[in-house]
């Protein structure tokens, strides 16, 4: 549990719920903290609770998440008579995914909120907060607990569960559930099995459904169980090249194939630096060292569309153009850069004259000149003009970060000069790619840090005083 979530009353003295309060916030933390990591940005949560049919609703909003939409809150859940519902309505709101948990047994009212996300992990999200709704109906009675403690650390490592649930949905399976979570951590641990000095490279194609089945081109007359994960490494070896994938059902492989993959299978693709996992042609996650992230878009420029615009006027849609052309052939190439929007002048290897990057037989040269220690310049124009350049700044030790790269903490100190005037985002060889500005970063960094939480957690108020609240 976190010792350090504490909830201030506006009365004094403390509340008769206050252990049931502390209770949900610690889970709904838990639950934030375990997302955050999985999608490798800070993601926030709200809830809106009623424990009893007699009890009025109340808002558990400990990353101030539903501060901002209180109109939408108030035109929705005013009136909204939960006792009377046997079925959960869910409105259309364009800045949050939510999702209800009803349980007519239990007689509570659960209904959650999370920042809008990617659409096609929404489902995931929402196994996340079936999984805390569920810890918060079974385990209410009982909080503070030895047991409720080790709930809260399954909650934050929620992932390879959310993604089996995910998968037994996608496939309309109603199986044990334990059955597909213990092959997706297989995956997680083949992942990290090493056969002659290497990381597994090669694929298998899970196959769920008779309507998809694969006939194996080899058939292998030996059972290769699932569990045995040193034969299944040596498996995963013969198809490492040559165009040939391992079939498998839910407990043993049964052979190579080179068939067209069909779509209703799931599919792990291993990499040697990592594992992607792909459900129904739609990949959702990738493995890293053993843990779950989402499969993120790498390319994400609409939280920085507005400072591109300010520095470079008529030419903005160009530069984002380049911008996403460069980063498309550095992350293809799986290495990371440095590039820098600026007017200024930037010492490094010029080049005369310069290069577009949307051309088509410059993009392999800028790939190869983004991996020389350094930054690209681009100008206003839209062009690169120069390669492998330093960026100098002072030292800003309350925003740099040791833990972090050379890239990351040169952006700091350089976008920090206020002379500079100038955007860097730094693309890392893993995929997530960060943009500064005055020395902050402006888009999500991937590291999955939790939002921060404010420095007092008010206890949740009743819906109707926290609307009345300003």
């Amino acid at each position: 549990m976190r010792n350090d979530i504490k909830l201030t009353y506006t009365d004094s003295g403390i509340s008769p719920t206050f252990e049931r309060d502390l209770f949900i916030t610690e889970t709904i933390v838990a639950t934030a903290e375990g997302l955050s990591l999985f999608m490798r940005r800070p993601v926030k949560i709200g809830l809106l609770f009623a424990e009893s049919r007699e009890e009025p609703l109340s808002i558990f909003d400990p990353y101030l998440l539903l501060e901002n939409h209180k109109h939408y809150i108030r035109e929705n859940y005013t009136n909204y008579d939960w006792q009377a519902r046997g079925t959960v309505i869910y409105p259309d709101e364009p800045l949050l995914w939510q999702d209800g948990f009803f349980n007519t047994e239990a007689s509570d009212f659960q209904r959650w909120f999370v920042e809008e996300g990617i659409a096609t992990l929404r489902d995931i999200n929402k196994r996340w907060c079936e999984e805390a709704a569920r810890v918060i109906m079974h385990e209410l009675p009982y909080r503070r607990t030895i047991s409720t403690a080790t709930m809260f650390v399954a909650l934050r490592n929620f992932a390879p569960q959310a993604i089996a649930n995910h998968i037994d949905a996608a496939m309309n399976e109603n199986r044990l559930k334990t059955t597909t979570a213990s092959i997706v951590r297989g995956i997680a641990d083949l992942s990290l099995s090493v056969e002659e000095g290497n990381l597994p490279s090669g694929k298998i194609v899970f196959v769920r459904h008779s309507g998809d089945w694969i006939d194996p081109n080899i058939e292998l007359n030996d059972v290769v169980d699932l569990s045995n994960l040193k034969l299944l490494r040596k498996m995963l070896t013969a198809v490492k090249s040559g165009g040939y994938y391992l079939v498998a059902n839910e407990r043993r492989v049964m052979g190579f194939s080179k068939a067209d993959i069909p779509e209703n299978v799931v599919v792990a693709d291993f990499q040697t630096d990592r594992t992607i996992l792909t459900v129904k042609q739609t990949t959702i996650a990738e493995i890293k060292h053993g843990r779950f992230y989402a499969a993120l878009p790498e390319i994400d420029l609409s939280a920085i569309t507005s400072h591109i615009k300010r520095l470079c006027g008529k030419n903005a849609a160009k530069i984002i153009c380049s911008l996403e052309t460069i980063l498309k052939a550095v992350l293809s190439a799986r290495h990371g850069c440095s590039i820098v929007i600026t007017h200024n002048e930037l010492s490094g290897q010029k080049v005369q004259p310069p290069i577009d990057p949307t051309g088509e037989s410059e993009s392999q040269l800028i790939c190869d000149m983004a991996a020389v220690d350094g930054a690209l310049h681009i100008r206003d124009d839209g062009y690169v003009h120069a390669f492998g350049c330093l960026l100098d700044g002072r030292s800003v030790p309350t925003l740099e970060d040791l833990a972090r790269g050379s890239r990351y903490n040169s952006a700091v100190r350089y976008t920090k000069m206020p002379e500079t005037d100038s955007l860097v985002i730094v693309a890392s060889a893993d995929g997530p790619v960060t943009a500064f500005i005055e020395g902050k970063p402006i888009t999500p960094t991937g590291i999955g840090l939790p939002p921060q939480l404010p420095n007092t957690i008010h206890a949740p108020p009743p819906l109707t005083q926290w609307l009345d609240e300003e």
